[in-house]
């Protein structure tokens, strides 16, 4: 999961905001406070990541495929 957020189709505030959120299970006012934002912002932007890594067709999901 950590490989599917990290990809460079999204913006790097972007990745972090989404590992911070989705694999640390920070809250969005935690992520808020972290990037110095309201939390308008930053669910705005997370928003935007994921529909963009839906556009891109980039996998975001718990689980193993060998």
């Amino acid at each position: 999961m950590l490989f599917a957020i990290c990809t460079p189709a999204i913006a790097s505030e972007a990745q972090i905001g989404l590992a911070l959120r989705i694999l640390c299970g920070f809250g969005i006012d935690e992520i808020a406070d972290a990037f110095l934002s309201n939390k308008e912002t930053i669910n705005k932007r997370l928003f935007r990541a994921r529909e963009k890594l839906r556009d891109e067709k980039i996998p975001v999901e718990l689980g193993h495929q060998l």
